[in-house]
């Protein structure tokens, strides 16, 4: 799957919008892409079947997919078309069209968030599959189907997870991590695990999670793949965000966006600048993190990225918020929840619900002079109302989608309201709920966990790097050895041949010297 943003959690009083990264394929540098995109080009141009068409289409889908979406989806529905061509009976040809839905429905998923229109794409290419898995008796068109049936249930698990429904996200995903640990995929795994982990994030189970992205890190590394690489520093500091670890989360957003530089990767990198921006306004940095927000919003903009802008509006909100523009705030909240709302994103919703409540109450704050009770002015009333009608949304939500972070925030927002109407007894019924869900996310148990999750990683990682040297070190003594054990061999050879010549020559001489002596007898006998 390619590069998704999503929502998380958290800064102070306020909700913050981390990208979280669903694992997908790799990303050439611009450069390179170009290199090879016209390499293919003339290819394609050049061939003379069908089926070379077909597969060419999809590597120049596969390319331009994450830069120009609309080129790529040129280029999948065009070897739909081919693929379903009544000529084209090989069931290679299913195979490819099974392909080109599955990868227009990660389009939809990723940049225009049409779900409805993604299900439909990804339950025809499901059908494909399950249908070449049954009939096909050739191995290796049915491997293909049923890495192709795992694609489509991580499709699925997105999708559900955009809607909130964590348990049957997750269902799919063990789906897809089913086929994948069949198949022996190795990078296929470690994009399982990385879903897994989102998901187990959103619920605040961080321990769990982080356990999950250092499983896939671990893959990534062993196979030396950058892009993943980058997918998983970019999640792991997601974690470290949530646990207020600022500096570990800084660190490895930092090394997410390098890679994502190198690689050109417009979405990791507009998801890396988020990120950052995020360590900047821990730090009170905010001009320098509406920087890299509105960094993230030009290339978002560029690709069409509909969740990626919802989340920069939010984070462009909360710097309006600190730095006293309660209005612009609300604005910038209002513009996140209406494309929340047309994804039918309900964990973006929840967050926008809550960032809407919090803001009401400043807004009451600065109408009332912080005042409470009926000493309250009518329009800090109308504010406190507010922030109570979206914080009660937020909470149900965040309650029916199983988000313990976002039930947090809606809590603390419900408590202040409530207690600035003076409401005591609502206002002390959600600050238990802000307690007991706080204590939930951030138990001395979690953190421990996460460090040692890590050190043990830390460890492993070393220990193979050892491992490696000492294999390496190995491979040199042999390499030593083969050569020294040659250098006697040809020595010892040329020692023989010299000897033998010597003899050689010693023979020829004797002979020489009885032919000279038989010459002279004869010519005595004349």
């Amino acid at each position: 799957m390619k590069t998704l943003l999503f929502p998380k959690l958290k800064k102070k009083n306020n909700t913050i919008l981390l990208a979280i990264v669903l694992m997908g394929f790799q990303n050439p540098s611009t450069y390179g892409q170009c290199k090879q995109c016209d390499f293919l080009q003339k290819a394609y141009n050049t061939a003379l079947y069908d089926s070379t068409r077909c597969r060419i289409m999809l590597l120049l889908g596969e390319k331009y997919e994450n830069q120009f979406p609309d080129t790529a989806i040129k280029f999948y529905n065009k070897v739909y078309t081919i693929a379903t061509l009544a000529n084209n009976q090989d069931e290679i040809y299913n195979i490819y069209a099974a392909t080109a839905l599955w990868r227009l429905c990660q389009i939809e998923v990723s940049y225009s968030g049409n779900y409805e229109k993604a299900m439909e794409y990804s339950n025809r290419s499901l059908r494909l599959y399950e249908e070449i898995c049954k009939k096909s008796k050739r191995a290796d068109i049915v491997n293909k189907a049923r890495k192709g049936e795992s694609y489509c249930f991580n499709i699925f698990g997105m999708i559900h997870y955009r809607h909130g429904n964590y348990e049957k996200a997750n269902e799919y995903f063990l789906k897809a991590l089913g086929i994948r640990e069949e198949l022996g995929d190795k990078k296929g795994i470690s994009s399982c695990y990385n879903n897994i982990s989102t998901v187990l994030c959103d619920q605040g189970r961080y321990d769990k999670a982080m356990a999950y992205y250092l499983k896939s890190l671990k893959i990534r590394e062993e196979l030396e793949d950058k892009k993943g690489m980058a997918e998983c520093y970019g999640n792991i500091g997601v974690v470290y965000f949530e646990q207020s670890s600022y500096d570990k989360a800084k660190e490895y957003s930092l090394k997410a966006l390098r890679i994502y530089e190198e690689l050109d990767d417009k979405k990791g990198i507009s998801s890396s600048y988020n990120n950052i921006g995020i360590a900047l306004s821990y730090q009170g940095k905010y001009d320098k993190a509406l920087d890299y927000y509105l960094k993230s919003l030009d290339i978002c903009s560029a690709l069409g990225d509909q969740k990626g802008l919802s989340t920069c509006y939010s984070n462009i909100g909360l710097i309006q918020k600190e730095k006293g523009n309660n209005n612009k705030a609300l604005d910038f909240y209002l513009k996140a929840l209406k494309i929340c709302e047309q994804l039918g994103d309900k964990n973006g919703v929840a967050v926008d619900y809550a960032n809407i409540a919090g803001i009401h109450v400043m807004l009451a704050d600065s109408a009332s002079g912080k005042k409470i009770g009926p000493s309250l002015n009518p329009v800090a009333a109308i504010h406190l109302q507010e922030a109570i009608k979206y914080g009660a949304k937020a909470y149900k939500l965040a309650l029916e989608i199983g988000a313990v972070m976002w039930q947090n925030e809606a809590a603390k927002y419900l408590q202040a309201a409530y207690f600035k109407l003076g409401k005591y007894k609502e206002a002390i019924e959600y600050a238990e709920i802000f307690i007991a869900t706080k204590d939930s996310m951030f138990n001395k148990e979690k953190t421990k966990a996460l460090a040692e999750a890590e050190k043990k990683f830390e460890a492993e990682k070393k220990q193979l790097q050892i491992d490696n040297l000492n294999k390496e070190k190995k491979l040199q003594s042999q390499t030593i050895a083969h050569k020294n054990i040659l250098i006697i061999f040809t020595l010892a050879g040329f020692v023989i041949i010299l000897v033998f010549s010597v003899f050689l020559y010693n023979l020829f001489l004797q002979k020489n010297k009885a032919n000279i002596v038989i010459a002279q007898k004869n010519q005595k006998i004349e």
